[in-house]
């Protein structure tokens, strides 16, 4: 049985099924401070609010360097390579735990506590140009609201399931 702030599978566990077996992980640092949504102008489909990894291998397929899934499919934290993008509504399940998992990263050298900055979704908003981010602050979501948003530069944390 698996528990909220548990270190496991490379990051921190911070949602667990009913099961106690499955769950979702977010990674123990930030992967960036400085990434972009991706492209501007073009409706991707990466519309889920809870499958971030279906938005993010979407939104993958045009990812350049400046992108936040192209940062994040860079990334191997623990050694694992399936992390992603999360959705919204992953975003605010680890806004939910954002103490315990805090507590845990605490201990973990070299970590990073999820802090109250925006963090960007993987999920389109229903404008080509719009996308969401979570306020990790007052813990809502947000869309970008203005043509080229999602070229506007935010944090990115990645998650994986298990």
């Amino acid at each position: 049985q698996h528990y909220i702030g548990e270190e496991f599978g490379g990051g921190v566990i911070f949602y667990v099924d009913r099961t106690g077996e499955h769950g979702l992980i977010v990674s123990t640092t930030d992967i960036s401070d400085n990434a972009r949504w991706g492209q501007s102008g073009v409706t991707i489909g990466a519309n889920s609010m809870s499958d971030g990894k279906a938005n993010h291998d979407k939104i993958l397929v045009g990812a350049i360097s400046t992108d936040a899934v192209y940062k994040i499919n860079e990334y191997n934290g623990g050694g694992y390579t399936d992390w992603y993008l999360p959705a919204i509504d992953q975003l605010a399940l680890l806004y939910n735990a954002k103490y315990p998992v805090n507590k845990t990263l605490e201990s973990i050298t070299n970590s990073d506590p999820v802090m109250s900055r925006w963090y960007w979704a993987s999920t389109e908003s229903s404008s080509t140009s719009d996308a969401y981010y979570y306020d990790m602050f007052y813990g809502e979501l947000v869309y970008t609201g203005t043509n080229g948003s999602r070229l506007t530069y935010l944090w990115v944390r990645a998650i994986r399931a298990f």
